[in-house]
């Protein structure tokens, strides 16, 4: 496959146009640096943030300083809109511990967009330039923990809309949808069907965020193509998002849906059968449900060759243009499939919830599932809820590519598609094996294979224990009374220790001396008394 990447579409981002001033000291080249490699969404955050202060707080604004929207270097890497170069920013600590609080108790903004005002934030102590050196990596000013304690949440604005997913697909949906071929009553052209698989398989089942990752994936040109073992491997452009220190190189991976437990892909020349309108003028031989057949299908194109998301054109082929919004080809194929209505749409941004769903339903251990979804076990709890704990703390996707398949292979058996690959044992797990094996082969099968056995007509019935009359069982013996033992003549109890004698209280200012003294006029001096020696113990 070729390697080279496609190029950007569309107008320069403002950063691409930004150039260093003349004479730019070592901090302005480096923060020069750090901009080039933020994302644009990123940038765009730290503009809104900046607008957001001057909304709620122009009267702290002016007295900080800072300059209007729209008031700096044109040349910067957001094109004057906001500050770009460290000597544009004139904040300090106590100039944005004022505006903070005062964002916070105009009670105008959301958490969310409080949240992007703290990102802008975040941005400006960057480009501060009298941090210790202590405070070299420290993300945000040492006010601002303090500040961000003071929110009231029942006070603040509440929401308007929500992105979080409300209509995410169950994987029963899922099965029927990729299990339901393609008849010339589809509303769907052939070409524009087997193009909406790989979306689809993508979105819902390894769950691509809706735009970041589908990016990656609609860029990337590096594939490992096995269909002899049944999968398919793409790499992302840049690594997996949201990757903090450095870019982590990470891979999709998409597995053989095919029934009959062995793939079956088209040949080179079936794209020959096609007629004006992208439908097949034979009966397709091959399974059209599978990604990996439709991928390899899309590919036999000379213009489409590596791009994972061609469109299908109007006369019937694939083209070198790729389709914009994948996530919602892919909502329109359920829909087309007959999943959902038109009316009851799944959500746009549903897919590493429905991700979640199938791990779930197929008890998919946590070491498996993050091969796919990248997120730490603390981040994916959020999407899975009832998530086992785990000690796997890898950072890296797995080069082996069984490893990897692992999850997914578990889900396409379980709709019994797809060649079934037995997962290695442990000699533990073997034993375990070996002993259900004899009592409920089938259950150990299962279990063994990762297939569901919540139905109860799988577990063998309960066998009821013979119960024994009361007859027969024995009386508990009752425990002997202690009987007082005996007086013994020659035991003589220790008598009692004899009661101390009370000392008197002797008044020394009564003594002869001392009124003598007081009668010629001297100031009294009393004798010292004698320290008591303790007593020695008596020997017992």
């Amino acid at each position: 496959m070729p390697k080279s990447n496609p190029k950007k579409r569309g107008p320069p981002a403002l950063k691409d146009k930004a150039e260093l001033p003349k004479r730019a000291s070592v901090k302005t080249r480096i923060q020069h640096a750090l901009n080039n490699k933020k994302n644009n969404r990123t940038m765009m955050i730290y503009r809104a943030g900046f607008k957001l202060m001057w909304t709620v707080a122009k009267k702290q604004m002016r007295e900080a300083g800072v300059k209007k929207y729209r008031g700096f270097d044109p040349k910067n890497a957001h094109g004057g809109k906001i500050w770009g170069w460290p000597y544009e920013m004139n904040l300090t600590n106590a100039k944005v511990r004022k505006i903070m609080f005062a964002v916070i108790n105009s009670y105008k903004l959301t958490i969310d967009q409080l949240r992007t005002v703290r990102k802008s934030f975040a941005y400006a102590w960057q480009l501060f330039r009298h941090k210790t050196e202590d405070q070299e990596a420290d993300d945000n000013w040492p006010c601002m923990r303090k500040v961000w304690k003071t929110i009231d949440d029942a006070k603040q604005k509440q929401k308007s809309y929500t992105t979080l997913p409300e209509r995410v697909p169950t994987p029963d949906e899922l099965k029927v949808a990729f299990t339901k071929t393609w008849t010339p009553d589809h509303p769907f052209s052939f070409t524009k069907f087997c193009q909406a698989v790989p979306a689809a398989y993508d979105t819902f089942i390894w769950g691509c965020r809706s735009n970041e990752d589908h990016k990656r994936i609609k860029d990337s040109r590096n594939h490992v193509v096995r269909p002899s073992e049944g999968y398919l491997s793409s790499e992302y452009v840049g690594g997996r998002c949201k990757s903090p220190q450095h870019a982590r190189p990470w891979s999709r991976y998409v597995v053989c849906l095919c029934p009959g437990g062995a793939h079956n892909g088209p040949t080179s020349f079936f794209k020959d059968t096609l007629d004006k309108n992208g439908n097949p003028t034979i009966a397709a031989d091959w399974c059209c449900t599978c990604p990996l057949a439709c991928l390899e299908f899309m590919w036999s194109y000379d213009d489409a060759a590596g791009r994972c998301y061609s469109k299908a054109n109007r006369g019937g082929k694939f083209g070198k243009q790729n389709e914009s919004d994948i996530p919602t080809l892919a909502v329109d194929w359920l829909v087309a499939q007959g999943i959902c209505t038109e009316e009851d749409r799944f959500c746009h941004n549903s897919g590493r919830k429905s991700l979640a769903r199938w791990c779930s339903k197929y008890q998919i251990e946590y070491k498996d599932s993050f091969q796919i979804h990248q997120d730490l076990h603390k981040t994916w709890k959020i999407y899975q809820p009832d998530l086992p704990p785990s000690k796997f703390d890898d950072r890296e996707q797995s080069k082996c590519a069984d490893t990897c398949c692992a999850a997914l292979r578990t889900l396409a058996m379980n709709w019994k598609l797809g060649p079934s690959k037995k997962p290695a044992l442990t000699k533990g797990e073997r034993f375990m094996y070996a002993l259900l094996k004899g009592t409920n082969p089938q259950l150990a099968e299962k279990i063994r294979m990762g297939l569901d056995s919540d139905d109860d007509s799988d577990i063998p019935p309960k066998v009821e224990a013979d119960t024994v009359p009361s007859a027969v069982v024995p009386r508990k013996r009752k425990r002997a009374v202690v009987k007082p033992e005996p007086v013994d003549p020659e035991f003589e109890v220790r008598p009692p220790p004899p009661k101390k004698r009370k000392r008197k209280k002797i008044n020394l200012a009564d003594s002869d001396f001392v009124q003598q003294q007081v009668l010629m006029g001297v100031k009294p001096t009393y004798p010292k008394r004698k320290k008591r020696k303790s007593p020695k113990k008596r020997k017992t």
